[in-house]
């Protein structure tokens, strides 16, 4: 038996399910973004899930594999969020039990996390990794020889301007910046130029933020790396305006993406630096310059990978179901 871990808003994951039905592979889903499924035993021996719709019990440590994709264990799974929505209605001075309940939720949460990993021999993906330190990441890569762009942390208008007099520079989030969805709006942060109106709009401090030197790119790399396997595409992105910072920025516009051969020494390269920062798998940016340089940009280790396999036909869906 196989569990997944993701969300119900997850494409990715139905479509890796398509390939197990395919293949007449037994899974369980738990999406923590569904109230059908909650928690009634959890030991060392036993995480016993009781999935309302069917009326039915299992004991997630019997599965044989797991996949972290996304998401996972919410609040209702474990009766959290009725006691949290209580404690909000007795009012702000209740702030402090909140705080409480949110720490008491984490413990239980990545006990359960940590069993699932340590007790189920065969796990692609992790809780524990799934978001990296972007910073860290660029440090490590610059470690193994991995070229990178110049990166600097500003956060005064005064040392910005500086850099602004003779470069061109690119603004990113530190994090993963913002993704979110409502009822009628789309919320997304992209990688963005920075030009010498940003002065004008904010005071002399501003939070710490990530900025590169940018660099005059070919075309850019995502790469799928899947148990020391490369599926990389070649995104030609600057033949459109939107799409020459960031390539999410197509507006609906096709943007030409064929498949992609590696040379052998960036495989090394990378190959270290998921071994070091501990991933089996994950999407990775990367650039080639106008000068034919290979440039080491992040990782993202629940990055989405369809429409790119799509494009390509790598199928990597069924690569993933296949290794379950």
């Amino acid at each position: 038996m196989i569990l997944i871990i993701s969300r119900l808003d997850d494409p990715s994951t139905s479509l890796v399910i398509d390939w197990l039905n395919y293949y007449n592979k037994k899974y369980i889903r738990l999406n923590g973004d569904s109230t059908r499924a909650y928690f009634k035993k959890i030991d060392d021996q036993n995480i016993i899930l009781k999935d309302n719709s069917l009326n039915k019990e299992v004991n997630l440590l019997e599965c044989n594999k797991v996949w972290y994709r996304r998401g996972g264990i919410s609040k209702d799974n474990l009766n959290f969020l009725n006691e949290e929505k209580a404690i909000l209605k007795l009012g702000e001075e209740n702030k402090y039990i909140e705080e409480i309940l949110q720490s008491e939720f984490k413990v239980l949460k990545e006990y359960i996390y940590s069993l699932l990993e340590s007790k189920i021999t065969h796990h692609m993906g992790s809780y524990f990794n799934r978001s990296l330190n972007k910073l860290t990441t660029l440090y490590f890569a610059k470690q193994i020889g991995l070229c990178i762009p110049k990166t600097e942390i500003v956060y005064s208008k005064k040392e910005l301007d500086k850099i602004l007099k003779d470069s061109r520079l690119i603004i990113k989030s530190l994090d993963d910046g913002i993704y979110h969805k409502t009822k009628d709006k789309f919320y997304i942060s992209y990688t963005e130029s920075l030009t010498r109106e940003f002065l004008n709009v904010h005071t002399d401090t501003f939070l710490p933020s990530l900025i590169q030197y940018e660099i005059q790119k070919d075309y850019e790399l995502r790469i799928f790396y899947f148990f020391g396997n490369f599926f990389a595409s070649a995104i030609f992105t600057q033949s459109n305006e939107e799409t020459r910072i960031d390539s999410r920025r197509s507006s609906g516009k096709d943007v030409r993406t064929i498949p992609y051969s590696l040379p052998h020494h960036i495989k090394l390269k990378l190959t270290s630096l998921m071994n070091k920062i501990e991933l089996d798998m994950g999407s990775i940016d990367m650039i080639v310059s106008e000068q034919n340089e290979y440039i080491f940009l992040e990782v993202n280790p629940l990055g989405q990978f369809s429409a790119y396999g799509d494009e390509c036909n790598y199928y990597l869906e069924r690569e993933l179901a296949l290794k379950m």
